[in-house]
């Protein structure tokens, strides 16, 4: 039997943890090691209940880019080509501009809605089943998890090589 791939640690590491109040400290020396600490953050985490709440599709899309999509797919073609071509081309370019918007809007909405699913079906497993899920790519999903949220606020972390005498 090979020993596992380690994607992330390449010998002995420390996760260490960047948040609000200080630095907390976690063994990282291979990858199944920073795969149980994540996944021991990640419950921390959500059993305090603030750090990961569901996200909400009108957290993301903002309300008038759907009013203005909506009203201006509404207007039928042979009212919109009686309209004067200045009007015609400010109510195209609010149109486009909100449909950009809540594009880009849907797809973080979509990105985070997949992450927090990804994240609640982690917890709702044993630790043993937990700690054994994997990508695509063979990569542990409770560091990759824990990585995704890595540039929020107070959720920063590195992992630092330790030196060994």
């Amino acid at each position: 039997m090979t020993a596992p791939t380690n994607y992330f640690v390449h010998g002995p590491s420390v996760l260490v943890l960047r948040e609000k109040h200080g630095n907390r400290y976690f063994d990282a020396g291979s990858d199944s090691e920073l795969n149980r600490a994540a996944l021991a953050i990640l419950r921390e985490r959500d059993t305090d209940g603030y750090w990961y709440l569901e996200p909400k599709r009108d957290e993301y899309v903002r309300e008038d880019d759907d009013k203005t999509v909506t009203e201006f797919e509404a207007i039928a073609a042979d009212v919109l080509a009686q309209l004067p071509e200045s009007t015609r081309a400010q109510m195209q370019t609010a149109y486009d501009k909100a449909v950009q918007h809540r594009t880009r809007g849907e797809r973080a909405y979509k990105q985070e809605r997949d992450w927090w699913e990804l994240m609640k079906s982690l917890l709702a497993q044993s630790p043993e089943e937990a700690l054994v899920r994997t990508n695509r790519a063979g990569r542990p999903l409770c560091f990759l998890a824990l990585q995704y949220r890595g540039n929020g606020e107070y959720e920063g972390y590195e992992i630092e090589p330790l030196e060994v005498a």
